[in-house]
């Protein structure tokens, strides 16, 4: 059953159960899957390895193996759900932003069986503030600034707001959000290009609000954007993406967070006294595994090499400078990449 079923178009949403979160999800995550080749191809930062897309889908759809296992109609169990299969499943700095974006989300709306718009503008003020704490040097043109912008917009609504309307207002402004991350970004500017992370979080939301529309979110696969114009790569020397996760007993994620960022950069370090999700760039990757085996028990050990993925992607044509989106009917500036319009047009 499709939610525009349950919520006829024309009349208002005024609130969301867990069924209607499992939806969501799903539709964020097909969304993003039929474009996330797109989202690969703009990737320059931190390192441009085109893989940003990628990362960002495995984290979603870890995200809905978990919350099948959900067996309550609670929207908190669901929003729970999805953020400790993100943790768990997150891969490089996108995916564990994207899964820290979920845990904010989650703690506000824990124990709701049913999410009304005032729970939701609060959730996602939540979701910004734990994706900002758990970046140690937190940088603006990112996906970071994109649920900052989006959390601070839901401030200024209704508290009753129309929860379709209030998705339609996540999409804007996420969408203006990511237009703009080539201006606090020199590297975005130089390559040509808008930040893939932001990116990607906007065709979550944007799925998300096509499902609430009634409209398709699964088709056949976008394929990456014909090449208008070569974006200009900086080259670099690139080390090692490390991430794994550490199982034990009274974690400290705090002093883990500083060790963690005297051994590279790009950390980003969350979780809870059991669980502790660890990504780093480094070019000794054995230093931080070892420090983590010291802690407790390592899962999902993922060590890539930064500098064949970068020579690769240069290989195969680097970031595609612009995509040209037909269907939207709207002029955009050269470095962006925002298809909002095609689901609120």
């Amino acid at each position: 059953m499709q939610l525009t079923d349950k919520y006829p178009l024309g009349s208002p949403v005024l609130s969301l159960d867990g069924e209607d979160f499992r939806a969501l999800f799903h539709a964020g995550s097909a969304w993003l899957e039929q474009h996330h080749q797109t989202v690969n191809a703009l990737n320059v930062f931190p390192v441009p390895d085109g893989d940003t897309g990628t990362n960002m889908l495995l984290t979603m759809q870890s995200a809905l193996e978990e919350i099948e296992t959900v067996q309550t109609n609670s929207a908190g169990a669901v929003v729970q759900a999805a953020a400790h299969g993100a943790l768990m499943g997150a891969r490089g700095n996108s995916g564990v932003i994207l899964s820290q974006i979920f845990r904010g989300m989650a703690r506000r709306l824990d124990g709701k069986e049913t999410v009304s718009a005032a729970d939701l503008v609060a959730a996602m003020q939540d979701a910004s503030d734990t994706a900002y704490r758990g970046v140690v040097r937190p940088v603006e043109g990112t996906i970071l600034t994109v649920i900052r912008e989006v959390a601070e917009a839901l401030q200024q609504l209704d508290s009753n707001s129309d929860l379709r309307a209030l998705f339609e207002h996540m999409v804007h402004t996420a969408a203006a959000a990511v237009e703009k991350t080539p201006t606090l970004l020199a590297v975005l500017a130089e390559a040509g290009v808008v930040d893939a992370g932001g990116q990607g979080l906007l065709l979550i939301l944007e799925g998300m609000h096509r499902c609430l529309q009634g409209m398709a979110v699964m088709a056949e696969p976008v394929a990456a954007m014909e090449l208008v114009e070569h974006a200009e790569v900086l080259e670099g020397e690139y080390g090692y993406d490390v991430q794994f996760i550490v199982l034990g007993d009274g974690l400290d994620v705090e002093q883990i967070r500083h060790d963690i960022s005297q051994m590279g950069d790009s950390v980003l370090v969350v979780g809870d006294g059991r669980t502790v999700k660890v990504h780093v760039h480094t070019d000794e990757p054995g230093t931080p595994i070892n420090y983590g085996a010291r802690l407790g028990q390592l899962d999902r050990i993922i060590v890539e090499n930064m500098q064949m993925q970068y020579e690769r992607f240069v290989s195969e044509g680097g970031p595609r400078a612009e995509e040209i989106v037909k269907e939207t009917g709207v002029s955009m500036p050269p470095v962006t990449l925002v298809p909002s319009s095609t689901v609120l047009g």
